[in-house]
């Protein structure tokens, strides 16, 4: 190209308007309703019901009743893949909403049931770790008594298994 044509080019090109910046994002189209009957008869109305109790977004809602249909379900059974492999009955979920729009009442009511069988099963516990305990230092005091009183019995003299 010749000097004439490139002098030529740039005073013939359209003049640059810069734009303004772009955002790096789009804006999102708002989402569809949640598909709720997927969710069968019974989660379905519990679904229904959180709301009821919260007024939160009914997809919320459903998310939450699902997470805790599986945390309920996830240690009577697995899930057989397609192709044989056997896996745990798992899910993994999250909320995102701004602060305010109820999500921890949400999974409060949601998971009330699971939080009335863990305080049942944690006073079990304490209960059964109690008895344990008695029994475990009246099997001790036994087997040092047994140990120490050097009769020519065999050492396992009246030690038996503690039944829990």
């Amino acid at each position: 190209m010749t000097h004439a044509k490139v002098k030529d080019s740039i005073e013939g090109a359209a003049e640059f308007i810069s734009e303004p910046p772009r955002p790096l994002y789009r804006e999102l189209s708002p989402p569809g309703p949640f598909p709720t009957g997927s969710l069968g008869a019974t989660l379905e109305a519990a679904a229904f019901g959180v709301h009821d109790q919260t007024n939160a977004p009914l997809a919320m809602c459903c998310q939450s009743v699902l997470a805790a249909a599986t945390l309920a379900v996830q240690a009577h059974a697995d899930l057989e893949l397609p192709m044989g492999q056997v896996r745990p009955i798992s899910a993994y979920f999250l909320t995102i909403a701004a602060s305010g729009e109820r999500k921890s009442a949400v999974d409060n009511v949601a998971l009330q049931f699971v939080r009335k069988r863990e305080v049942a099963l944690r006073e079990a516990y304490t209960i059964d770790y109690d008895n344990w305990l008695n029994e475990f230092d009246i099997w001790t005091k036994a087997r040092a008594k047994i140990l120490k009183d050097n009769t020519g019995e065999p050492a396992t003299k009246g030690i038996g298994v503690v039944s829990t």
